[in-house]
């Protein structure tokens, strides 16, 4: 699935260098081609020494010669020998109880270029994805970024409707935290010549326990990064993706099936970056019993479980693992039926976990 921005929607990223064996598009600064693996000509030498790397804090040896950690560049090789260093973000877990998250970055990709943020409070939680756009410059870097400026703003207004104002603009704070990922992203410098400026998706949620049997979610987004609610009646798909093939059949100018068909039908259409022409966050709240779970994923994960009875026949019967196992599973599934893209799984389980199978319940009330 093309995550690359709409050209028809405020210009987008420039035009991609390409690799010479299968024309996929290709960064400038990447040595390897991301679907085929052909090496590709930087125009750079080892000899040169090493670029800025990508997080000066990481100052392990390379693996392979054991030379010094200020040999290794921004995209992990190193300079002495050229190997290939592993990154911690190639596959990394986050665990916060309830809720909890697994991002990789798949089989095709020679990075990982989501990000994931979460946060369980004490009668709440906060989840956000983001999907770097892989034809960009550092698209790594601004879904980290994004991802946990608004974690923070979601939490922080979270935690002040539990405590002290219960008036806060949930609605609102979608906004300004999407405001702020979009300032994050504008930070991440793109590179002189290169082939974009830095983007990515996101989608985001704040779950609050009303007290009552009730959950107030509220789900923004911005991208084709989804969320869906799950529980023991089946899963719903909350979002509804910011993408070509949509604005043409909301717009009636096509059918559905000839707008699917369509090689641009995935082309995203709203993203947070420089080019990004609307920045203004879609927001669905809704009140569910609070019994289920709340999932955020990029396309590497509903990519190959897109409609939503698929994604609860994954789920059905996992009821009895913890939210970290589930998520590794899911990603498991994803790598296992190809693994093309990366792929993140954020979720946020509330209630009683047996309510999730509808193979050993009872129907629901």
């Amino acid at each position: 699935m093309s995550n690359e921005p709409a050209p028809d929607n405020g210009g987008g990223p420039s035009e991609a260098r390409r690799c010479p064996t299968c024309s996929e598009p290709a960064p400038p600064e990447t040595k390897f081609c991301e679907n085929c693996a052909t090496e590709l000509d930087t125009g750079e030498s080892l000899s040169a020494g090493p670029r800025p790397r990508a997080n000066p804090a990481v100052s392990a040896p390379c693996v392979d010669c054991g030379a010094a950690g200020d040999n290794i560049d921004r995209d992990d090789y190193c300079a002495m020998c050229g190997a290939k260093q592993p990154d911690a973000r190639d596959h990394l877990e986050l665990d916060d109880g309830a809720v909890a998250a697994v991002t990789d970055k798949g089989l095709r990709h020679r990075r990982n270029e989501d990000a994931c943020s979460i946060a369980a409070l004490s009668t709440g939680a906060v989840l956000v994805v983001c999907d770097g756009v892989s034809t960009t410059d550092h698209p790594d870097r601004a879904s980290e970024a994004a991802a946990e400026i608004a974690r923070q703003v979601l939490e922080r207004a979270v935690s002040q409707t539990l405590a002290t104002e219960p008036g806060t603009d949930l609605k609102k704070a979608m906004q300004d935290a999407v405001d702020a990922a979009q300032q994050a992203v504008l930070a991440v410098e793109p590179i002189p010549g290169g082939q974009g400026n830095p983007s990515t998706t996101i989608v985001a949620a704040m779950v609050l326990d009303q007290g009552d049997g009730k959950l107030d979610v509220l789900v923004g987004w911005l991208g084709d990064s989804r969320g869906y609610w799950i529980d023991r009646s089946g899963a719903t798909q909350l979002t509804v993706d910011h993408s070509w093939a949509n604005e043409q059949i909301d717009a009636g100018l096509m059918p559905e099936a000839e707008a699917q068909a369509d090689t641009r039908a995935h082309t995203i259409t709203r993203w947070l970056g420089r080019d990004a022409t609307d920045v203004e966050v879609s927001v669905v709240r809704q009140e569910v019993p609070a019994e289920g779970m709340l999932l955020l994923c990029s396309d590497g994960l509903w990519n190959y479980a897109a409609d939503p009875e698929s994604l609860f026949d994954l789920v059905n019967g996992m009821h009895h693992l913890s939210p970290l196992e589930l998520a590794r599973q899911l990603t498991a599934f994803a790598v296992d039926s190809g693994g093309h893209d990366n792929i993140t799984v954020a979720l946020a389980r509330f209630g009683d976990q047996a309510t999730m199978s509808v193979t050993d319940s009872e129907p629901a009330p």
